[in-house]
């Protein structure tokens, strides 16, 4: 967990609870209380796990491809050197 995404627990915790509104959770995170309710939602269902971003760890979609990047790497060394 970012250190963002480190008090998101604790406040939806006692959002669930009852003990703070959604009101109160959104302004605490600068959020839509849309946006508390689906979070809610999938701390509910997933835990802590449900509140990471869904594409950590995952190579970026926008990635080139390995012989491309090989084939940079290559011109690097070789024609633009002192470059």
């Amino acid at each position: 967990m970012s250190r963002k995404e480190a008090p998101w627990a604790g406040l939806l915790k006692a959002a669930l609870a009852g003990q703070v509104s959604n009101q109160q959770v959104a302004t605490a995170l600068h959020l839509s209380v849309r946006q508390v309710q689906r979070r809610k939602r999938r701390f509910r269902a997933a835990g802590i796990r449900g509140l990471v971003h869904r594409t950590r760890g995952q190579p970026s979609p926008r990635r080139l491809p390995a012989a491309v990047r090989q084939q940079v790497a290559g011109l690097l060394q070789a024609t633009y050197q002192e470059f």
